[in-house]
């Protein structure tokens, strides 16, 4: 009886996981397509420099934190440019009226 009950505490345990990873997944996921489906969007609706824009600044955003993941050190670079990232496409979609 007691290997039954090890085996539901290592599947509780399992869930616990997945509980952390599912959401960390779904998170990154999101982090990663958002930027590019927006840019999409205004691409989509004729607004070819606001795409090329918010793209170019998330491009740039998204190298400076590889450069900063392989250098397993975070600078105020990638934080800054997401920042800009951040509010200029916040810009953006207010000046076309679409938030």
């Amino acid at each position: 009886m007691r290997g039954f009950f090890d085996k539901v505490v290592k599947v509780f345990g399992w869930m616990d996981d997945a509980e952390l990873i599912i959401p960390a997944i779904l998170a990154a996921v999101l982090l990663l397509a958002a930027p590019l489906v927006a840019s999409f969007l205004f691409f989509r609706a004729h607004h070819y420099v606001a795409a090329a824009l918010s793209g170019s600044i998330w491009i740039l955003a998204a190298i400076a934190c590889v450069r900063d993941f392989r250098r397993r050190r975070f600078s105020w670079v990638s934080l800054a440019l997401g920042g800009v990232w951040l509010i200029t496409t916040l810009l953006i979609l207010w000046r076309l009226e679409t938030v």
